[in-house]
């Protein structure tokens, strides 16, 4: 992991998981490279990737689990704004099956509730 990620998973707080990547995006989606930051315009958008260093969890009963049910489609939360840049948080999580409870539920996620889009720290 490069020395920002590393940074910038550590300013995030959420223990077992790591940035991936990180970039910008124009509000039609369009990522691109800011020359200096000068060149970085007001609504661009900062996203960070992160993926699971550590096996995933029941949201349920927090039971760790070993067995992913399904991959689910890349998702994003919006997390508080960088700099008055929007900032979010990108991840494909897992359905996974329970051993514990017996259950094919959504891994559990630090940053968010269930069915929301923000984060908890927004």
């Amino acid at each position: 992991m490069r020395r920002l990620e590393r940074l910038v998973a550590q300013i995030l707080g959420f223990e077992g998981w790591e940035v991936v990547d990180s970039y910008w995006e124009t509000p039609d989606g369009v990522r691109f490279v800011p020359i200096g930051w000068h060149a970085v315009c007001q609504d661009a958008r900062l996203v960070f990737a992160v993926g699971r260093r550590w096996m995933g969890r029941c949201a349920d009963c927090g039971y760790r689990c070993q067995k992913v049910h399904e991959h689910l489609d890349t998702r994003r939360w919006h997390d508080l704004p960088w700099c008055e840049h929007p900032v979010d948080i990108e991840y494909a999580p897992d359905r996974l099956m329970c051993a514990h409870c017996a259950r094919a539920c959504v891994e559990l996620l630090p940053w968010a509730d269930r069915y929301q889009r923000e984060t908890s720290r927004s």
